[in-house]
């Protein structure tokens, strides 16, 4: 029989697990995610935000809606029942903030994925939030969404 290389180990084995103990199945969607990450760079709505006037607020808002509808087709990200969404803001620094801030531009975001026809709705029924995170600095900031069916619904 021929040894088996590093590269053909399951990642299981690879962290000190049998590879036949039971875990996430992907023919049943468990343990898939999906990611849309939207533009590096891209100006996004943070909860201290102030606007002279609504329009500027409401300019932004579709521009966030806009991406992730784009970028959620360019992921491929089939029709789901009910998910997990957790959202990572990536900051251009690292100095310290608040990642809730960023909550407006989430719901944007989400709105843009149920616009995308992944979702029926972003109701409490098919979404669960799974909060937001700060991740590592990128250049220009980034907001990335990953979604995950809950239960195996693709």
């Amino acid at each position: 029989m021929k040894p088996r290389t590093p590269a053909a180990v399951p990642a299981s084995a690879a962290a000190g697990q049998s590879p036949l103990a039971p875990g996430p199945h992907p023919a049943r969607g468990e343990g898939v995610t999906y990611t849309v990450a939207l533009p590096a760079g891209m100006k996004l709505l943070n909860s201290n935000d102030t606007f002279p006037h609504w329009r500027p607020r409401a300019d932004l808002i579709k521009s966030i809606v806009d991406a992730a509808i784009v970028m959620t087709r360019n992921a491929k990200v089939p029709k789901l029942e009910r998910v997990v969404i957790s959202a990572v803001y990536h900051p251009h620094d690292r100095r310290k903030r608040d990642a809730h801030n960023w909550s407006p531009s989430v719901k944007a975001a989400i709105d843009g994925i149920v616009r995308a026809g992944v979702l029926v709705d972003d109701d409490s029924e098919h979404v669960t939030d799974g909060g937001i995170t700060l991740g590592a600095p990128v250049r220009g900031g980034q907001l990335v969404l990953v979604i995950t069916p809950v239960d195996g619904a693709r």
